[in-house]
């Protein structure tokens, strides 16, 4: 992982002669992404087809038993995940259909075989969490090369496994944080890879940490609840600067604060003592800061793409 933004990146070269300064700024000016309106049109259409084949379908079938749902189901997920086949080895807008495809094809198949475990008597939970697995299991075999459609279906698979489980065993507290802050990391973990839509599995995951976590200093209280929360939080904060991830390290500044500000109003009752406590920690921060940067150098000085 570089330790380099773009835009510094973008002045060695000119430094070293690479390119010039007009081409760099070009280059720092260029849109990440182009949007073509013949693949917007396309996804546009491909969303609307998909709400008008789901309405067909309820339509359709509204009388009819869960088993003959189940059916026209596997149906479409049949035909859905030949044409995504197809259109994945394509070019242009295809593998973009292909992808939204796939969504609509895994959707199909975790639907009905939602169906036929609620016709056997399955709980609602273990449904919920059968469902996720499949949907967890197809996900991570796609994720390596696929755009946006692995990452897509994660999420509410992972949300789906955490929550069945969650309610079929009764877990609360500081137990059902624990499963969400584990499930949160993994999808942070899968973020640092190189797959698509990466920035979202991070940010996902983020505010699932960062939301869970705090459960720790309510459920378990006094310093068994500080200090994993606050090592989550350092955790965060420390690998958002280590590998230039915005959203870690506000995710990791959000959840410090929260978990130094909530131990010591708890603790202390004397409001003007807690201020002191809290200023005193924050000033103790900064100056720690301050004072490694200097020991280590960390002031650099980079040509701009301007020559100054």
């Amino acid at each position: 992982m570089a330790d380099k933004t773009l835009s510094e990146l973008v002045q060695e070269l000119v430094v070293d002669r690479r390119i010039g300064p007009a081409k760099a700024d070009e280059l720092l000016r260029a849109p990440r992404y182009r949007i073509q309106w013949r693949s917007a049109l396309t996804y546009l259409g491909l969303a609307i087809l998909a709400l008008g084949l789901v309405r067909l379908v309820v339509a359709l079938f509204e009388e009819a038993s869960k088993v003959s749902i189940a059916i026209a189901l596997y149906g479409v997920f049949l035909v859905a995940a030949w044409l995504a086949q197809k259109f994945i080895r394509g070019r242009d807008w295809q593998p973009t259909a292909g992808e939204v495809l796939e969504l609509i094809a895994l959707g199909s198949f975790v639907a009905a075989g939602a169906l036929l475990l609620a016709e056997a008597d399955w709980d609602g939970e273990w449904i919920a969490v059968v469902g996720g697995a499949v949907g967890a299991t197809w996900s991570f075999i796609r994720l390596p090369s696929a755009r946006f459609s692995a990452s897509l279906a994660l999420l509410p698979s992972l949300q789906a496994i955490g929550v069945g489980l969650v309610e079929h065993f009764k877990w609360d507290g500081a137990t059902s944080a624990t499963l969400f802050v584990a499930g949160g990391a993994l999808v942070l973990v899968l973020g640092q890879q190189n797959v698509g839509l990466a920035v979202v599995l991070r940010a996902a995951g983020v505010v699932t940490v960062v939301s869970a976590t705090p459960v720790w200093l309510g459920d378990i209280g006094g310093v068994l609840g500080l200090l994993p929360s606050l090592a989550v939080a350092v955790l965060l904060f420390w690998s958002g600067v280590r590998f230039l991830r915005i959203e870690q390290v506000v995710g990791g500044a959000i959840l410090t604060v929260i978990c130094i500000g909530s131990y010591v109003f708890d603790t202390i009752d004397n409001e003007i003592l807690q201020g002191v406590i809290v200023s005193l920690i924050g000033a103790l921060v900064l100056g720690t800061t301050v004072t490694v940067l200097r020991r280590n150098g960390h002031h650099r000085r980079y040509v701009t793409t301007t020559g100054a």
